[in-house]
This record gives structure tokens, sequence and C-alpha cells, in this order.
């Protein structure tokens, strides 16, 4: 009975030391994995400190970095905490929210970039950019607005012969283009996952109107007319809305033609904040900067690279307005005239 006792202790002894040694494994694995770590964000200039050395040094590394003046850039910070209700955190002031917004979107950067630029988690970094895409869409009521019924035309119309008075009445140009999405399904048409943006803007080049989020295998009709003159005349003065949508504002925010990978949602919201920050720096009358030269020798690289269209071409379906038609085809009968009697003087 003895023996039987003195055995079953020491099987039990052996248990215990065994299990005594498999928790101090665990511990010591948990402890090199987890806790035993080199730091991943290992910069002796933290978020707030890079960006304050950016602020105080050379304005073009500062445009460089953050795609905008240094005015500009601390008017929009204002206009963000007065109207937007942007709020700092503990650890991340309003300042250091808009540059991280500034940076990721102008420089497209990717998650692994942000984190060692700015010395913050992924987690937190993303979290900061959705509290300032929300901001940006509160402003939106003050920076994008229709013009109003009663404005004049305007000189760009009123001081060239080829669009006054044709298009006297034109306030606004508008054309639609697509925006890379990650989200699939119907988002995805011939040029890959896309959603449509359909936006309107003056001859300032300020949006009027912005429209995102619907599928890009909706279709981008664009409006022709029997008359190579009046579709030459009206691609012309369309022009505007293909500088800035399909340039200045893509040059300086190239996210815009590659996208981003988060929800639906946030991706039309970042389509939106972004054309607030555009219309924020033409409003205060920020005029042929380096992304406006550099998007424009892009259009006039495009536009030396296509034909204009045969005057045999077929004609397009009939509109559905008759008020319209009739109304377009006088302003054709007009161009008509007109060249014809400068024909006819030479």
């Amino acid at each position: 009975m003895q023996t039987t006792h003195a055995v079953m202790s020491l099987l039990h002894r052996r248990v215990y030391r065994r299990r005594r040694m498999l928790i101090l494994a665990y511990m010591v694995y948990h402890y090199s994995a987890f806790l035993l770590k080199s730091s991943k964000r290992v910069s002796i200039l933290s978020g707030a400190l890079w960006i304050a050395e950016i602020l105080n040094g050379n304005e073009d590394a500062f445009v460089e970095t953050f795609r905008l003046s240094r005015d500009t850039y601390g008017g929009l910070l204002f206009d963000l905490v007065q109207r937007g209700g942007l709020r700092g955190t503990r650890h991340i002031s309003p300042q250091e929210q808009l540059c991280l917004f500034l940076y990721f979107f102008g420089h497209n950067a990717s998650s692994t970039n942000m984190q060692q630029r700015f010395q913050h988690s992924g987690q937190t970094i993303s979290r900061h950019l959705r509290l300032i895409v929300l901001a940006l869409r509160r402003l939106l009521p003050y920076y994008i607005r229709l013009p109003p019924e009663e404005s004049p035309a305007h000189r760009v119309i009123t001081t060239n012969p080829k669009f006054y008075p044709y298009f006297e009445n034109c306030r606004m140009a508008l054309d639609g283009t697509h925006i890379p999405a990650s989200k699939t399904a119907p988002f995805h048409d011939r040029k890959g996952v896309t959603m449509n943006v359909l936006a309107a803007c003056d001859f300032d080049l300020v949006f009027t109107f912005v429209l995102a989020g619907w599928e890009g295998s909706a279709g981008d009709g664009k409006p022709r007319t029997k008359e190579e003159l009046f579709n030459l005349r009206h691609a012309q003065l369309r022009n505007c809305i293909e500088r800035i949508l399909f340039g200045i504002l893509k040059m300086r925010f190239p996210v815009l033609s590659s996208g981003v990978r988060y929800d639906c949602a946030f991706q039309v919201d970042v389509v939106l904040a972004l054309c607030v920050v555009h219309n924020f720096i033409r409003l205060r009358g920020i005029r042929n900067d380096r992304f406006e030269q550099e998007a424009d020798v892009q259009l006039d690289a495009v536009d030396d690279g296509e034909s204009n269209p045969p005057p045999n071409a077929l004609p397009p379906e009939e509109p559905d307005n008759k008020a319209a038609k009739e109304w377009r085809n006088s302003i054709t009968s007009r161009m008509g005239a007109v060249q014809w009697e400068q024909q006819l003087s030479r």
C-alpha cells in the first residue's frame, strides 16, 4: 500500500513539474514574440515634429509635400476647426490630422509609409483620416455651390467670338470621369473597377456640382451634334472641366488615378473632400501653380494625339427634348452663317 502511494506521489510530482515547464515555456515564447520586439517606428522625429520642420522650412518643399502653400494650409486648417468641427485628440492635433490627409492623398502613400512618416499605428492613421474627411464634407455647402441664376456670362465666353453669342447663357461645363474603386460587382467596367464621378465647374475652374458613387458600368455619354463646327466649339468650351476633372485635381492628388482600399462610402466621401480642397485653393486666388501647369502640359499632349471627329460621322441618337434640339440647331445655323460670311469677306 505504501509502495503504491509512493509511486502515485512520484507521478504527480512529475506531472506537476512538466506542467510548470510547459507554462514557463509558453511565458518565454509570449515574451519573446509579443513583448520583446524592436519598434517599427524608430524615427527621432514624431509626426508633429516632422510637420513643424516642414512648416518652418522651404516653401517649395512644403508645397511638394502637402500639395498646397503654407498660407492656404493655414486657412484651410482654420476653416476645418471653425466650420468643419475638426477636433484634436490626446495624441494627434488638428494640424497633424490635416497633414495626414494631404500627405496620404497627395502622394498615394502606403500604410507602411504613413506609419513610418507620422510614427502612428495604421489603425490610428485610418481613424484620423476618416475624421478629417468627415470635417471636409461639412465644408461642402460652403465651397461647392451652383452659380446664381442671375450671374452674368463669364469673360471666357464674352471675350471669345468662337463662343459669344452662341453660348451666352452657358454658366458651367459638365463632364464625367472614372475613379478607380476597390469594390467589384457593378463597379467593374472596361476600365477596371471604377466608380463614375459627374461634375460641373465654372470657367474659373471651381467645382459647382459633384456627384460621385455610382458604378462605372453606367456609361459615359459625351455631348455630340450633327455639325462638326458646333461639335468642335462645344468641346473647346467644355475643355475647362477636362482640365479640372481629368487634369489639375488628379495631378495634385494622384490617389484619384489609382484608388484607395477603403469601403465604397468612404471612397465617395474622399472624392467630395478632395473637390472641397481644390475649390478652397482656387477661391483663395491660387492660379497657375505647378499642378495646373503640369495638367495643361498633359492635356495638350492628349489633344495632340486626338483627331477631330469627321464631318460625315453618323449622327447620334435624337434627343428627347424637342426644345433642346431646336435650340442646338439654331446655334449651329448661326455659327455656320457667321463662318460663311467670314470666308466671303476674305
